[in-house]
């Protein structure tokens, strides 16, 4: 599923390092795709709060996006839209016409905490 008048956004994808033939840390990198056509919503309801502490005082918003059956999406990514970077929040939900079988969509939670 692809939107006609769905978003651009990019994936950043968390590589591990590892260790080198001695043992030693390697760093690990940060692989980037885009996801084409996804379309965006306000999530609203359970899971979200206030984020208090003593040095911070914020709110937890949240977006729902709607791509592919089959994108390229992973509970550890995190995803860029607008600049800004949303946190995967769960698994990605894949669906199905219970039907006809034909695979429709993923449904994927993103949550940012703001202040």
């Amino acid at each position: 599923m692809r939107f006609a008048n769905g978003v651009d956004v990019i994936v950043h994808r968390a590589v591990p390092g590892g260790v080198d033939q001695y043992g030693d840390p390697i760093p690990g990198t940060v692989t980037t795709h885009v996801l084409a056509g996804v379309a965006l919503a306000p999530r609203t309801g359970g899971g979200f709060g206030d984020v208090d502490s003593r040095s911070r005082a914020g709110v937890v918003v949240g977006l729902t996006m709607y791509a592919a059956h089959d994108a390229d999406i992973r509970p550890t990514d995190r995803v860029e839209i607008d600049g800004e970077l949303w946190e995967v929040d769960g698994e990605p939900g894949r669906w199905a016409s219970p039907f006809t079988g034909r695979l429709h969509g993923c449904q994927v939670a993103l949550k940012r905490a703001e202040g």
